[in-house]
C-alpha cells in the first residue's frame, strides 16, 4: 500500500511513459520503471513487461517527462567567476 510519510511517498509505484536518463548509459530511453522502498526494481520499454502484483496502487503517467537520478535542475550552468569579470 502506498502512503505518505514525512512528505515522501512510500510503497511500490510504477512510472510509465517516461524519458529515462541513466548516467551509466550513453543515451536516454523512453519507458517505464517500478520503484519499491526507494529502489528501482524494474526498468522496461513499458509496464507490460513488469511482474503483475496487486500491491501496486500508484501509477504515474509521466507524459514523456524526464526521470533522472539526483538532478535538481537540468538547465543549470557552471560559470567561471573570473571569466564573468572580463
Amino acid at each position: 500500500m502506498t502512503t505518505v510519510q514525512n512528505n515522501a511517498i512510500t510503497g511500490p509505484m510504477i512510472f510509465t511513459n517516461a524519458t529515462i536518463i541513466d548516467p551509466a548509459q550513453p543515451d536516454q530511453r523512453f519507458g517505464a520503471l517500478r520503484i519499491e522502498d526507494g529502489v528501482i526494481t524494474h526498468l522496461a520499454a513499458d509496464d507490460s513487461d513488469f511482474p503483475k502484483h496487486s500491491d501496486i496502487d500508484t501509477y504515474i503517467d509521466c507524459g514523456g517527462r524526464i526521470i533522472s537520478p539526483s538532478f535538481v535542475d537540468l538547465r543549470s550552468f557552471a560559470i567561471d567567476a573570473t571569466a564573468a569579470e572580463v
